[in-house]
């Protein structure tokens, strides 16, 4: 147990260190000292346990896992991803459409350059709300839109990396009954969500009229995010560490031509990702250890992987849970620990990889906002999810503890009941908001 209070006073110091520090050099030398003080204290009172799990986090999945948000921040870095609009561009079906199928089948990473790019169109379209859209936008196609292939979510990719030093062949799609008609449901969430926010769609040919302002550099965009795909799914082992680490290192000397801000940018944002994810996986060790001496039923883990989703990043629950689960039948480890740990960083800003990237380190490098707006406002537009996924959580590992897996008529009644709590929770924002504004204008 004091090994999981110890986990939650890291935590504590990367939320203040985000919201409170703003010196890059500062903030380096804080995560690099957690992960520091993290290693020496397992290794010296850790035991047995505290050294195998040093060697799992620190010396296997960190290195195997850090090349995919290096890789994808160098994108976002070069600005490789950038696109251009009409005058008369709708974004509606590119943001529903385009982003979770990207974060889909490619990887939700992508996210981070493509929501930089999209940033000035919301701006210029929606001045007064585009901030809450991009949230928007990403908590669907960064996390709860994100399970239906293994390269995703960081949770899957490091799933993929395990099951490839195992020596399992890897399937792209998980079960079809696990997660698509969850996915259908939430689509259809996501869909009604934009329209509340007023964002237009127009036909389908709006598609066509958002396109890459330079397309050698998305040529060149596609194939290192086409790397990141191959080594997730191909690769075995720390042959993704040093196929896809080559690919960041080339990346990276490739921002020489890029001009003075982008190499500012580039070395910036890269040093943060990787040096926050180390305090993130000191998390993550300190959780396993924690978790070995105590005894937690299954249901009762839900509790601690969201926990460790909302504070510590999904990609650091799920490692941390793994050990419980991996034993079970493949259900179980969805229910119990990939869907919590994906679809929940949605409701934090800390919640997944791609978004602390994306808003913590590069919107606020970028002085577009501030760690407390950041923070603020994201909690306020995830309110209305919450009990959108506590539903489907609770109703169908509750299914599955009593031995019966859940059917697709019953998972599509599950998310109708899940869709009526999450309208409601919408509406009562909206009133809310609107009695606010009444009684602060009267004031």
């Amino acid at each position: 147990m004091s090994y999981l209070l110890l986990a939650v006073v890291v935590l504590t110091i990367i939320v203040v260190t985000s919201l409170a520090v703003e010196d890059l050099k500062k903030k380096a030398l804080i995560f690099l000292g957690l992960g520091a003080v993290t290693y020496g204290g397992l290794w010296k009172f850790g035991g047995n346990v505290g050294h195998e799990v040093l060697h799992h986090v620190f010396l296997v999945d960190y290195p195997q896992f850090i090349p995919i948000p290096i890789a994808t921040v160098l994108i976002a870095s070069l600005a490789l991803f950038t696109v251009k609009a009409s005058p008369k561009a709708r974004i509606g079906w590119f943001a529903l459409l385009v982003c979770p199928i990207v974060g889909n089948f490619g990887t939700t990473w992508a996210l981070v350059p493509i929501g930089l790019s999209i940033m000035p169109i919301l701006k210029k379209l929606y001045p007064d709300r585009w901030f809450r859209i991009l949230i928007a936008i990403c908590i669907f196609s960064m996390n709860m839109l994100a399970l239906g292939t293994l390269a995703a979510d960081p949770p899957q990719a490091l799933w993929a990396v395990k099951v490839s030093v195992s020596g399992e062949p890897l399937g792209f799609f998980f079960p079809f009954t696990q997660f698509w008609p969850y996915i259908m449901i939430t689509w259809v969430v996501y869909f009604v969500t934009l329209k509340r926010f007023g964002v237009a769609f127009g036909s389908l040919k709006q598609l066509l009229n958002i396109s890459p302002e330079n397309w050698w550099k998305a040529a060149y965009g596609v194939v290192v995010a086409a790397c990141v795909g191959f080594s997730i799914t191909f690769l075995r082992g720390y042959e993704v560490t040093v196929v896809l680490g080559s690919v960041c290192v080339f990346v990276a000397c490739s921002s020489i031509f890029f001009g003075h801000e982008v190499r500012h940018n580039t070395l910036h944002w890269v040093t943060e990702t990787m040096t926050i994810f180390i305090a993130f996986f000191s998390v993550v060790a300190l959780a396993h250890v924690g978790l070995h001496s105590i005894h937690i039923p299954n249901q009762g883990m839900i509790g601690v992987v969201v926990g460790l989703t909302l504070g510590a990043d999904n990609a650091a629950a799920f490692a941390a849970a793994y050990p419980q689960f991996e034993p079970l039948d493949q259900a179980y480890m969805v229910w119990y620990n990939l869907h919590p740990s994906v679809t929940y960083g949605g409701l934090s800003p800390l919640g997944n990889g791609p978004q602390i990237a994306l808003f913590l380190i590069v919107l606020v490098s970028l002085k577009v906002t501030n760690a407390k707006t950041v923070f603020i406002t994201w909690f306020k537009e995830a309110a209305a999810f919450g009990p959108y996924l506590l539903t489907w959580t609770l109703c169908i590992s509750t299914l599955i503890e009593f031995d019966f897996r859940p059917t697709i008529a019953i998972q599509l009644l599950t998310g109708l009941a899940a869709s009526v709590a999450c309208f409601q929770f919408m509406d009562m924002q909206r009133l809310f908001r609107a009695h606010i504004d009444n009684t602060n204008g009267h004031s």
